[in-house]
């Protein structure tokens, strides 16, 4: 399954009859930098960095978009306290895609990183881990540091998602 351990939203899954295989990350945006490491590495660099993504401008949220939402039904005065709260130690927003993405989106996802009042940059992404978990059928195992195998009959717990 291309998916990470989103917010503990595999654990418990039961692997049943077939063997399950994960990657070994947190959420999506490991899987869009390519790797684990590369997402730690720009975690690193800047603990408090808001990541987006064309998927996440598309269908998800975004503090901007939560603001407009918020100040529609609480007024703008409360929604401009809420988003402060909620992203006061954000220190820059990162948009991961391809050029085309930057072009596509970038001006939203910059609008977003200037309604914070934070840097804003764009990280090229990657699709090695996806490759990766594509590749020849049987090749990975529970050796493999980038990913997560639940044998048949197992349940995904959280432990072997932390590093």
């Amino acid at each position: 399954m291309a998916y990470g351990l989103c917010g503990t939203g595999v654990q418990g899954l039961r692997a049943g009859r077939h063997t399950l295989v994960f990657p070994r990350c947190h959420d999506c945006i490991a899987m869009l930098l390519g790797s684990h490491d590369a997402y730690m590495r720009e975690f690193s660099a800047v603990p408090g960095t808001y990541f987006l993504s064309k998927g996440w401008l598309e269908c998800g949220s975004d503090p901007l978009r939560e603001y407009q939402e918020y100040a529609a039904t609480r007024g703008e005065q409360t929604a401009r306290w809420l988003i402060d709260e909620l992203y006061r130690n954000y220190k820059r927003v990162a948009f991961v895609g391809d050029r085309q993405d930057f072009v596509t989106y970038g001006a939203r996802a910059r609008q977003v990183a200037e309604f914070l009042g934070v840097k804003y940059v764009e990280l090229e992404g990657s699709d090695r881990l996806i490759r990766h978990l594509l590749g020849k059928p049987g090749t990975l195992n529970a050796d493999d540091p980038e990913v997560v195998v639940v044998p048949p009959g197992g349940e995904v717990e959280t432990e072997p998602f932390v590093r």
